[in-house]
Order: structure tokens, then sequence, then C-alpha cells
């Protein structure tokens, strides 16, 4: 396997906490104490955006679950909770998390749009159950994503899931990818995989509430651009007793922060090498060197115990992604940034939804001058023509909204409503208009 060097932050951007008893070798024994918590999440704040906190069944020990939360709380970080959903006190589960001020989403398992594929996939009955819980969630007024593993019970009613958990309350519908040891039984093939993926993209683009979760390498499909997560390098695990992980799915233990600290397994040989064991197909492509692909799924291939993820293919060119042959832009725009940023050694790293894009200390005066009231036309004039590409790479990357100074209106990637049909790429209307115009070169 390639080792490439590849560009490692100073801390995660973001970490799963891994509750439950059995995900540390330790069990009960070995659990991380309150206080030994409490110094995680103190190294942790520093650097997390957001903290994703698992335990399938928090009621069982809700004051524990609470204490961490509390922990959390007070040092400012956000967090998600994910949990089975089938609570045994549910409205006393809800009304417990919805005090916390930094709570943001509520991340369930979904199995099915009906008992039948709920119990195929699931191996209980209790579909009723959860769908209740769902709305009830929903009363208590909680943001909710729901997840499923794309499997042969459920790809046939991908849109009757999405539109039925649309239905109850949930915010987003997200299909992840299996990593698990093959099943046949279930398992789709890889040209059934690709084709889910492209429908939802579709799906997504035309309004609905649902988007490609997990780690899929975006050589595989260069239609969808899913959420790729850079185990070791922006993101990483703690389980319950306290060892750190590159990923929730790893079985690889980096080292335990009762003994050092998190910083030192962080930027420690174990982590280092997982994030630079990237196939070789990875040296000329783009998507990787840019930052929107890491590789593919190394936990896969962990438990495959192969080199690398089955569904790596050929290098991904920037030539080879959609896009307008120019884009026109309307010269009085002023870019409004959606992102933060974070000083590294290297220079800085703008920060938005998970994802990162680094940038050179030359660059401090551009991001200064993007404040939402100066215009395209200012920005060109004072740092040159190349600035406009890498403002609009970022307005399509979301980083960055336009700003009307007029309307006081920010204007957002635009994407049509669910009752309209798809529209090329092309076809979009981009900001802009008769007015004067800063253009971006053809590629």
């Amino acid at each position: 396997m390639w080792k490439s060097s590849l560009l490692k932050l100073s801390g995660p951007l973001s970490c799963s906490i891994l509750l439950d008893k059995s995900s540390g070798n330790q069990g009960e024994k070995g659990r991380l104490s309150l206080e030994e918590w409490q110094n995680l999440f103190r190294e942790l704040k520093d650097f997390v955006t957001d903290l994703h906190v698992y335990c399938e069944k928090p009621e069982e020990e809700l004051e524990y679950f609470l204490n961490i939360l509390r922990l959390i709380e007070a040092q400012n970080i956000r967090f998600h909770v994910h949990c089975s959903g089938l609570w045994d006190e549910p409205r006393e589960f809800l009304m417990a998390i919805k005090e916390f001020s930094h709570f943001l989403y509520l991340y369930l398992t979904v199995y099915g749009a009906e008992a039948e594929s709920h119990s195929k996939n699931s191996g209980n009955k209790r579909f009723d159950e959860l769908d209740a819980n769902i709305k009830l969630a929903n009363l208590y007024a909680c943001d909710m994503v729901v997840s499923s593993e794309l499997n042969k019970n459920n790809v046939h009613e991908l849109e009757d899931m999405i539109q039925h958990y649309q239905n109850i309350g949930v915010r987003r519908v997200e299909f992840e990818r299996r990593v698990a040891a093959p099943n046949p039984e279930t398992d789709l093939s890889d040209k059934e995989f690709e084709d889910a993926l492209i429908r939802i993209d579709q799906m997504a683009q035309e309004g609905w509430r649902t988007a490609v979760g997990g780690c899929v390498p975006q050589c595989f499909c260069k239609e969808v651009k899913s959420v790729c997560r850079g185990g070791g390098i922006n993101f990483c695990a703690v389980d319950s007793s306290g060892f750190v992980r590159p990923c929730l799915h790893s079985e690889l233990k980096a080292g335990q922060v009762t003994k050092g600290g998190f910083e030192r397994i962080w930027k420690g040989r174990l982590m280092k090498k997982w994030g630079e064991n990237n196939p070789p197909e990875c040296r000329d492509c783009d998507a990787f060197s840019s930052y929107l692909c890491f590789g593919g799924c190394k936990c896969l291939a962990e438990k495959l115990n192969v080199a690398r993820d089955p569904l790596v293919r050929k290098p991904v060119k920037l030539d080879d992604f959609k896009t307008s042959p120019e884009i026109k832009l309307d010269a009085s725009l002023c870019p409004l940034p959606r992102y933060e940023v974070r000083k590294e050694s290297f220079g800085f790293i703008l920060i938005h939804d998970g994802q990162f894009i680094p940038i050179k200390k030359g660059a401090s005066a551009l991001l200064s001058a993007m404040d939402g009231e100066t215009s395209l036309k200012k920005l060109e004039g004072q740092f040159g023509k190349e600035v406009i590409p890498l403002i609009f790479s970022l307005y399509l990357r979301k980083f960055l909204i336009f700003r009307t100074i007029m309307t006081e209106r920010p204007l957002q990637p635009a994407s049509s409503s669910a009752s309209q049909p798809r529209r090329p790429q092309e076809q979009r209307n981009m900001p802009g208009g008769p007015q004067e115009q800063c253009s971006m070169p053809r590629r």
C-alpha cells in the first residue's frame, strides 16, 4: 500500500464518544470516570466543532449519560446524540436532553418504510414503537436525522422511506454504506449500490430531505458527493475505556487518554500511519488532493483484511466533475462566509459542516476582505482575477453565500424544489445577470 503524505490537522474537527460498556474492552470495570471524561473534553474543546455521543440505550443509566452531556455542555461544545430510539420512558428522556443548549441533532437508526422491511433488517418487530417515539420527539421539537444501511431489503423503497420519515417530522434521511463482513443475502452488488447512490443524490437535488452518508470513495461514483471523513486526519473516536480510534468502526486502539492525554495520541505514530495508508490510485487523484475524499473506507478494508477499500477505482480529475463551461458572476455580489477559521502551522483551515479547506498564510488578507460588504469587483481589483475561481469554488462547496447590498438578501447555491424535474447543471440559474460581471475562466 502506498503511503501518502496527507495533511494532518492539529486536532480533530469532530469526535465520536462511545459510551456503551461494550465499546471498550475493559467493560464496566475499566470505564472512564466522570473526572476522566471531563479531562478529555477540556482537551477536545480547543479542536472539535462538535461531538457525536453514541449510547444504544441511554435510559438504562440515564443519570450517568446526562452527567456526560453536562460535562460536554460545560465546555461549550456542540453535540449530537445517537441512540436506538426505543426508550422505556421516552418523555423523560426527551425532556432531559432538550434542556441542553448545545444539543443539536438526535440521530436514530431505521430499517425500512414499513413493518415488514423493518423486521427483515433489524430482527425485531418494534416498528410501531419506533415510529411513535419519532413522532413524540418531533412534538418535543427535537431536530432528528435518521440513517439506514442500504441493502437488498430496502433499496426498492428509498422514496417511501424518505417520504414516510419526512411526514413524521425527521429533518433528514441518510443512507449509509454497510461496514461489516460480506453478507451475500443482503449486500448490494457494486452496480446496485451505485444506482442507489445516484437515485438518492437526484432526490436530494430535487428537494427531498435526504443524503448519502458514510464513506464512499469519490472515484466510485463521480456523480455523487458523499461525506467522506478522514479518520486520524480530521476525525476520530474515543470508546468507553478511553481508547482513541481513528474511526468508530475501527478496531485499532492508538492509545488510552488516561495515559498521557489525547493530543499525544492524536499526533502519535499509529494515528499517523492510519492516515497515511492510502491506495496508490490516490496519488494522482484531484478529489484526494483537494480533501474531498480521504482514500475510501479504511475500516472496511481492515475488517476484510485487504489492502484497500474494494470500491476504489481510477483517480478522479477535476474535468470529470460536471461544470458549466463558463460562469458569469454579478460583480456587485458580496461573498458572505459561512465557515469558521482555525489557525494551523501551515496557515489556516476553513471549516463548514464537518468539511475543511486548507489555506496558506498569505491568504489572510483575502479572508479578512470577504466580509459580506465587499463586492466581487473590489475583491478582483485588490487581489487579481485569480480570486474569482477560488471564491466560486467556496460557493459551490457551500462555504459561503453571495449577498446583495441592495436587497440584503443572501443568494445560496441553487436547488430545485421537489415538485420540479431535475435540470442539468448547465441549465441552472447562477448568481448574475445583465449587470457588470466577473468571469471565471474555462476549465
